[in-house]
């Protein structure tokens, strides 16, 4: 009989996205991967982990200006949530994300504030226009990105939060 190998619970995350348009409703987004499988990148909006006794807006405002360098950032109000199941650098993970709507004037990201894990994790940024975002076939995440994205451009932020589908990221 082989032996059987114990599953491993998910570490539970709470995590800030932050949806980044500029005047030109381009968003911003970073492609990155798992460093243990550098082949399966993705595109994703800036965010991240919440630390103890942080609110989701000031994760949110902090991710954006360590990922960015983008200081002062007013943050508007939060549109989707989503659970994501995944594994990185070995862990798996069960995050609940809160996404959060923010518009700025086009600045060029300053990567100073990456640390270790975001320097082996994330390739390139760029900014897309919905039209780019709906033509790519590069995986996003959430994988529904651009007609999320349209909904909110052509609707404005919605009443309560809206669920977006789950997603096993690549």
């Amino acid at each position: 009989m082989q032996d059987e190998v114990p599953e491993v619970e998910p570490r539970r995350r709470e995590a800030a996205r932050v949806l980044l348009l500029d005047g030109h409703d381009r968003l911003l987004l970073f492609r990155g991967c798992d460093p243990d499988r550098p082949a399966a990148t993705f595109w994703f909006t800036p965010g991240g982990g919440l630390d103890p006794g942080e609110s989701y807006e000031d994760a949110a405002r902090r991710e954006v200006r360590e990922e960015t360098g983008l200081e002062d950032l007013v943050l508007g109000p939060a549109v989707w949530r989503r659970r994501a199941r995944f594994t990185f650098l070995g862990v798996p993970y069960d995050q609940r994300e809160v996404f959060f709507l923010a518009r700025c004037a086009p600045f060029a990201v300053d990567a100073a504030g990456w640390g270790p894990v975001e320097r082996r994790a994330i390739s390139a940024h760029r900014w897309w226009t919905l039209e780019e975002l709906r033509a790519t076939g590069e995986e996003l995440a959430p994988a529904d990105l651009p007609e999320r994205l349209a909904a909110l451009l052509a609707d404005g932020p919605p009443q309560a939060l809206v669920e977006v589908a789950g997603a096993a990221a690549p």
